[in-house]
């Protein structure tokens, strides 16, 4: 992800890494582990530009917030928040501090056909899925 200030990578084994645009490594924002706080996988994520915070997609539904200095902040589950299935952190993306979740299945299983969170995981705006359940 690069910013107007940053570039941010997820590298193998060690996790996020915050890089001034001289290639400097500035932070390492949070870690991969299974403990408070830690991610298993951490490759998709995506950075809000307005306050610096991070938002890592974790096993599939849980997305965790850490602040622009690598400390983590909170964490929150998509399908308790928008249910049904094809929520996959791999294709979100924030603007304006609101979180983007495009549903990527369209089998008809899901409630919407997007979502909008805000920055602590609430429901802000949503497009209801039409498309009836495939069976």
């Amino acid at each position: 992800v690069v910013t107007p200030d940053f570039l941010y990578v997820s590298a193998k084994d060690i996790g996020i890494l915050k890089f001034d645009r001289d290639g400097r490594l500035i932070k390492q924002i949070g870690r991969r582990g299974r403990g408070p706080g830690e991610f298993m996988y951490g490759i998709f994520f995506t950075v809000d530009t307005i306050t610096g915070n991070v938002f890592v997609e974790d096993r599939a539904d849980v997305i965790k917030v850490y602040s622009q200095n690598g400390t983590f902040i909170s964490e929150f589950r998509l399908n308790e928040i928008i249910g049904g299935g094809g929520w996959k952190g791999d294709d979100f993306e924030i603007f304006n501090s609101l979180l983007f979740f495009p549903n990527s299945l369209g089998t008809g299983n899901s409630k919407y056909c997007w979502a909008f969170l805000d920055t602590l995981g609430n429901l802000v705006s949503t497009k209801k899925n039409s498309v009836p359940p495939f069976m």
